[in-house]
Parts: structure tokens; sequence; C-alpha cells
């Protein structure tokens, strides 16, 4: 009768069974469900106090398995009525992680979104390259045409040294008339000698090719304008080849440019042109010299992943041609593309060609033949795939005829995969336009050539729609219009009250909630296990994880039973938009939770005490702290470093940390509001080397050292009605409630309230501005007012151009 009076109950029972069998099953209305034990005979249950989570069962008498699309249901080993349970640890287990994660596996799949391929884009297994042998591998081809580069090499220059290189000269006629003048790119200034002869050279800061070179005459008389010189060049600036020589240049006009070009194929550091004869004035005029670079439509050209213009290309001095690669370690590659040259003239582009493999560069087996491609539009891209199964280290694209040009072959990029690897873009509306959303996911086509095929996204562009796919199973590229669906984890894993020993990690998915029962639900690290653990990590490092959450439990670091390792609680590593909801963190020997390369965090109405670090936030940006206690710990509350930004943490506890400061800051654009920072080790708030923070509202009272520290490069940060009352509780008149403290510049300090003691130890100062490398800051409306003095005075002011403008209230 007390189950029918509440046809809502859902809960554990104790059954006991009139033939003496005894079994646990679920209330759900009226209907004892998921029975262990007896199956007949008189019923006898007890309503247990603590109740189990429910799991989908449904009312019809018999026992039915939970619907497993949602939640999966843990027992520990001494959790009570286990029989609602989809895993139990077994008994004395010390791996309850084992069970765990092994719930965490059978979690299924299910669909996000829906879409179809619109291009397909396969991964080049080529790296940029930036020569034929940097960064890594080497590109060869059989023959390379070149041409003369249209920018002149030097840069423009606003010395001597400036922006690079180095320029100098036999003389200068005066400061208006310097060497590096004849470099500036403007005729309204110039190089001009103090004699009828000179020289006038360049060193350029790595070795160029020169084959052609521009002079402008002198803009004030043309006589001054060089009639007969050589150009020169060097490896090291004193031995010298004569490249060019001109004789009897004459009749100049004002500011003429002349052009000339030479034949040369060595690269040189040191460009010189030595004058040595003029047109018959009193000196030696340039107002312009330029220099312009044999460039090679080189191997390397094809292979560094762009196509701007009808320069970036590889172009044989031939018809026909190779172009080669050879990979630092074999890979079995199935698809090739070929890109034509941004051109218009599209009679360069290969038309027949095969595609070779060999691991010694001299043996080569046919992989892919292609004939009569005509049909190639400016920089276009074609795919290509081929049956493979075997790891080449060269391959080689072997040109056998081009597409009617008389003289050369080009191609404006190559690009080798593999089956396993690609990129496609997607016009389907329903996906979602922020970045890396999907990072994480698998992708399933449904239908088209890879029917059943499925893959790992692991990069995600919004704005373009652009899927990179790694782990692919199909043996060649989609087509477009092929149907896929992109599918996560949604589900939770319930984790009944009871002890949960563990001596390795539990490895949380994208999608998937860790929920507990709320404190007797104990993660805990087993006794004596004096190894590194991280006792909850994410499940992807490489790519990310996204919507993880923890919830509602317990994580112990049983620290007084492990003396050694490395043991943190919560390990994320490149994890977005997850939650720690109401979760308990005590007793690890390091840091409770480690973002590493997190962003979109929350951690809320978190207890994290007595561990080293509460919060360690590396390589962080917009992560949100809220309403969250960590105390007591043996270094600080929270520590951000320098590379993490624009992170919230407000309305939370971060007092008597035992070595440091209860928020240790050194990133910047953070918020620090409504916090309550107390009776810590050293500061209530370290803000040092960190700019642009807002701290504000905070409580900061009773530190052994400084209230708030704002220190060492700190700039333009805003510290603003904060209360800080009794700060330097180890020293007499040593340390102050708000210290400014060394290149401290353009803070500021508003309507904050300042207290002192009423017997010692007493703060120095309410505020500090401790000396004159603090530049410019801002120190008003605050209030000193009280009864109580300080050890030293309200204010100091050491500072250089402080603002201290009326409003700052002291006692009278």
């Amino acid at each position: 009768t007390a189950i029918e009076a509440d046809e809502d109950a859902s809960t554990l029972v104790s059954v006991s069974l009139a033939d003496g069998s005894d079994g646990t099953g679920f209330v759900t209305a009226t209907s004892i469900m998921s029975l262990s034990g007896g199956i007949s005979g008189e019923l006898y249950a007890d309503i247990l106090g603590s109740a189990a989570p429910t799991v989908n069962i449904e009312s019809n008498n018999q026992q039915t398995l939970p619907n497993s699309s949602a939640t999966k249901v843990v027992a520990a080993n001494n959790s009570l009525n286990k029989g609602g349970a989809d895993f139990v640890v077994p008994d004395d287990a010390t791996n309850a992680q084992d069970t765990i994660n092994d719930a965490i596996d059978a979690m299924p799949l299910s669909t996000e979104v829906s879409g179809s391929a619109v291009s397909v884009i396969l991964n080049n297994q080529v790296p940029t390259m930036t020569s034929n042998t940097a960064p890594s591998g080497t590109a060869s081809v059989s023959s390379v045409n070149t041409y003369i580069g249209t920018s002149d090499i030097i840069p423009t220059m606003t010395s001597n040294t400036t922006p690079s290189g180095v320029v100098s000269a036999s003389s200068e006629f005066d400061n208006a008339r310097k060497a590096w003048n004849a470099m500036d790119k403007t005729n309204a200034t110039y190089w001009l000698t103090n004699t009828t002869t000179g020289w006038l050279q360049y060193q350029l800061t790595s070795a160029y090719i020169i084959v052609k070179y521009t002079i402008t005459g002198d803009p004030v008389g043309t006589t001054r304008s060089p009639k007969n010189w050589t150009l020169q060049g060097s490896d090291d600036g004193v031995n010298w080849i004569t490249l060019d020589t001109q004789i009897n240049q004459t009749s100049w006009t004002l500011s003429e440019k002349r052009t000339f070009t030479f034949s040369n194929l060595t690269a040189y550091v040191y460009y010189k042109i030595n004058v040595t004869l003029n047109n018959g004035g009193g000196y030696v005029g340039i107002t312009e010299w330029e220099l312009f670079e044999q460039v090679s439509y080189d191997a390397w050209r094809a292979l560094n992943h762009t196509n701007t213009d009808q320069y970036d290309c590889w172009k044989a001095n031939a018809t026909t041609g190779y172009l080669e690669y050879q990979f630092t370690s074999a890979k079995t590659l199935v698809n090739y593309a070929i890109s034509s040259i941004n051109s218009s003239d599209q009679t360069l582009s290969p038309t027949s060609w095969t595609l070779k493999g060999s691991n010694n560069g001299t043996d080569w087996t046919t992989l892919d033949t292609q004939t009569d491609i005509t049909d190639w539009t400016q920089a276009e891209t074609k795919v290509f795939s081929f049956a493979n199964d075997t790891d080449y280290l060269y391959y080689k694209l072997d040109i056998t005829e081009n597409n009617g040009h008389a003289n050369y072959v080009a191609v404006g990029e190559l690009s080798l995969g593999q089956a396993d690897s690609f990129s496609m873009t997607s016009d389907s509306s329903s996906l979602n336009v922020n970045d890396d959303i999907y990072n994480g996911c698998n992708i399933k086509f449904t239908s088209g050539t890879q029917e059943g095929q499925t893959g790992l996204i692991t990069d995600y562009t919004g704005s373009t729609k652009l899927i990179k796919i790694e782990n692919f199973t199909g043996d060649s590229l989609p087509a477009i219009d092929d149907v896929f669906d992109i599918m996560g984890y949604t589900g939770k894993i319930v984790l009944m009250e009871g002890n949960y020993e563990c001596d390795d990690s539990i490895i949380l998915k994208s999608g998937i909630t860790l929920e507990g029962q709320g404190a007797g639900t104990i993660l805990k690290i087993k006794d004596g296990l004096n190894s590194d653990i991280d006792l909850i990590v994410n499940s992807d490092t490489t790519y990310g994880n996204f919507n993880c959450k923890l919830s509602n439990l317990s994580l112990n670091g049983n620290i007084l039973n492990n003396t050694s390792g490395t043991q943190n609680a919560v390990n994320f590593d490149l994890v977005k938009n997850s939650n720690f909801d109401k979760v308990f963190i005590i007793n690890f020997r390091n840091l409770g939770i480690l973002l590493d390369n997190c962003s979109s965090i929350t951690v809320d109405s978190c207890n994290i005490t007595n561990n080293d670090t509460g919060i360690k936030l590396v390589n962080s940006d917009y992560n949100i702290i809220n309403s969250s206690i960590s105390d007591y710990n043996t270094n600080n509350g929270i520590y951000i470093d320098a590379d993490s930004t624009n992170n919230s943490v407000s309305n939370s506890h971060f007092s008597y940390n035992e070595a440091d400061s209860g928020i240790l800051n050194y990133g910047s654009n953070n918020n620090f509001i409504g916090n309550i920072c107390n009776n810590n080790y050293k500061y209530g708030i370290s803000n040092q080397a960190a700019s642009n923070n807002k701290i504000s509202t905070n409580t900061c009272n009773n530190n052994n050292q400084h209230g708030i520290y704002i220190y060492n490069g700190s700039n333009s940060n805003d510290v603003a009605g904060n209360t800080c009352i009794g700060n330097g509780t180890t020293t007499d008149n040593t340390y102050s409630n708000i210290i400014l403290d060394t290149n401290c510049n353009y803070n500021n300090i508003q309507n904050n309230t300042l207290r002192s003691t009423a017997s010692s130890p007493k703060p120095k100062y309410g505020i500090n501005i401790s000396n004159s490398t603090c530049d410019k800051n801002i120190v008003c409306n605050n209030d000193f007012i009280d009864s109580n003095a300080y050890g030293t005075g309200s204010l100091n002011n050491a500072g250089t151009g402080t603002i201290t403008a009326s409003g700052n209230r002291t006692t009278s």
C-alpha cells in the first residue's frame, strides 16, 4: 500500500521471496522491474533509504534491459542494492576506472547532424615546402625554367642598416645625401659622393642570383650621373667577381631610370656598383639603385600548398618532364591531386602522365596512368585515385604530353594523399557555424560511393563548413553528393553512491556526463599507488574533446596513503564547451583541476580543498570559474599562466592557501570579480606581469603579506571596489592592503575600501605606489577612513605622474 500510494514512485527496493531467495529491483509506478532473484512466490519488499538512479525500465512485469541510448548506471563494489546497475565494479577491485571506462566505451553514438559532400579535398602528405629540401623530404625535377623577378629585392631602406641588410659607400657628401638614400624607393632623395668616382654597396641577408639591375641618375645635374662602371658580386665583401661592365652611358636626363641585364648563375651576398667615371660633374650622384633576382620555377614551388599566380608553379624547360618527391619515411598513397597553373594559358598544363612509386629512386612501379586530360581551367584542381597497398619512399609524376604549348609544361601544385585522410565541404544549412564544434566526432557515410564507411573529424571550420577527416575506413575518397551523418556521444554515466578505488585514469569522451549522487559518490586513488596519475582525463589530446561534464561527485587523492608521484584530480588537455558542477576535489598531491589549452569550460559550485594548487589554467581562454571554493591548498587557490586570457573568476572563495596566494595571475584580459581571498600565506590576489585585468569587488583580508599585489610590469589594470582589511599579518608595518611595485603603469585604483587593525601587526599603507618606476597610475575615490591607524600612513605615492584626484577619503 505504501508503494501504491505514490504512483510516481521510482526507487530501489530490497526483495524477499517466499522461496527464500533475495533480490533487488526498481519500483516504477506500481510494478517492480529489473528483478534479480526469484521469479515467483509471495513478494515482500522494503523501500530502501538511499534511492538509486532510474534507468528507463518498462512496466511489463518482466526483466528488461535498460535503453542504452541515454544512460549507463555504474555501481561501486560497496554500493547498496546494485541490481539496477548496468556495470558493477568487482568486489575488492582497486581498478574501478576499468569498469567506468567500459561503461563510457559502451555508450552508443547518436546522429548530431546530416549533410552531403560538395567538394572533396585530399589531405596532402607532402609538407609545405619552402625549398627543395625544407622543411623535410627532397623535391626534384627533370628540368627547370627560370624568369627574372618583378620586385626589387632591396627593401625600402630608412638607414644604412634598417630594415635589413647593410648599405655602404666609398663616400657620402653630407647627411642629407647618404648611401641608403639610393635605396629608399623615392626620387626625392639621392646618394652623392664627394669625388668624381666612387662605389655603392649592398649586403643582403642571404645570397641571391642577380641578373638585372636599374640605376636612376642624378636628380640635380646630369653630368653627375655615372658614365663607366662595373657591377660586382662577392661572398665575403673582399673578393669580387665582375658581373657586368658598362661604358659610355651618356645623355642622361634628370632622374632617368636605365635597366641592365646580364647572365649570372651564382648567388652572392654582396653586390657593388663601382663607378670609374662620371659625365663631367664634380661628384657622382645616384637617385635609386635596384636589384632583381633570377627565379627558378623549381620543384618546391609545386609543393608549397599555394597557387597564387603564374609564377607559383614548377615549369620544365621542355614540353615533358617529371616532378618527384622523396618522403622521410615510406607511405601508402592511394590518391593525388594536380592543380593547373594560375594563368589563362592552359596549354602549359599536362594532358598525359603516369604516377609512379619507388623505394630506391631507380626501380619504379606505375601506380596510375592518365591520358587526354585536356579540359583544364585556370588554377583548377583535379583529384585522382588508384589502388595501392604498398609503402613507397619516392613518388614521381612523369608527364609525357602537355596541352599544346610549344616549349614548356607546368604544374601549379601536386598533392599526394592517403585514403584515410581528407577534407570535404558541405552545403548543409544545419551544420554549426562555430569552429571546432565537431572536433572529435565520428562521421558515417549513409549513402553514395562510401556508404557505411566511417572516420574521425579532427578539424572543423564553421565559416566554410570545411570538415577534416582522419582514420577513414574507405578505400578511396568520397564523391560529391555522398551523404553523411556527424555522430557524437550524448550520454550520461550515472555513478551510484559508493567508493570507486582507482589505480589509473578515467577517460572521458566528448558528449559524456559523469554524474554521481553527491558527496557519497567517491572516486579515490587507491592506497599506496605512489606513481603518476591523472584521475580523470579527456580521451583526445590531439584534436580535442567538447561537451564533457563532471557533476555531483567527489574526487579524493588519498594523500595520506600516497607519498610520491604526480597525482592530479582532473587533467583536461584541449577541451572545449565543458562543465564541472558540484564536484568535490580533496587531498591530491598536486592539482585539483588542470585546464591546459582549454576554452569555454565552466567550473561552478565546486569545492577544491587540501591539494597543492586548487585550479591551474595553462594557455586557456574564455573559461568561467564561479561560486566555487578553493581553500586550504598547500600552494595557490587558483593559478593562471601568462598565456591564459579572457577568463572570468567570480563569486568564489580562495582562502587559507598555505604557501602563496588565493589568486595568482600572470594572464591578461581576465576578470576577477566578487571573490573572497582571505588569510592566505602571501597575498590575497597577486597580479604579476599581467595587464588589462579587472580586479573588482573582491574581499582580501588578513593575508600574511599584501592584500592585492600588482607587480612587475602589470599595466592598465582596473582595481576597483575591493575591500582590503588588516593585511600584513606576519610583520608589523611592512606590507600593504594594495601595492603597485616595479614598472606598473596606467593602473586605475578607485573606490576601494581600506582598513587597518586595532593592534599590531598593522599594514604599512592602505595603498602603496612603491617606487618611481610606476608611472601615471590613477588613485582616487578610495575610502581610508579608519579609527585604527596604519603602520605608516593611508597612502604612499612614490610613483611618477600619479593622478590622485580629489575623492580619496582619509581619517580626519
